[in-house]
């Protein structure tokens, strides 16, 4: 599925320099307002994990994705869940 996001396409990753924890994006942009964006979404990551993880539970819970036409989309936030814990 594609989506129309004002943020920086991935992949992102997590760099130390000089002791502290720098956030390295794939693309270096002067756009403010694609800046705004990632800001947004960096700050916004905690939440999203958090949901992100109560809505495969629940998923999982209620009804048992194993053979259901949803199996790949809940395997792949199974995945986005692994990658930021």
């Amino acid at each position: 599925m594609e989506h129309n996001f004002k943020h920086t396409p991935g992949p992102w990753s997590i760099e130390s320099v000089d002791g502290q924890y720098v956030l390295k994006i794939a693309e270096d942009t002067l756009n403010p307002a694609t800046r705004i964006a990632n800001l947004k979404l960096a700050g916004a990551a905690p939440d999203l994990l958090e949901a992100l993880i109560d809505l495969v539970v629940q998923c999982e819970a209620q009804y048992g994705f194993e053979h259901s036409s949803m199996y790949s989309e809940v395997e792949f936030a199974k995945q986005a869940i692994k990658k930021a814990t």
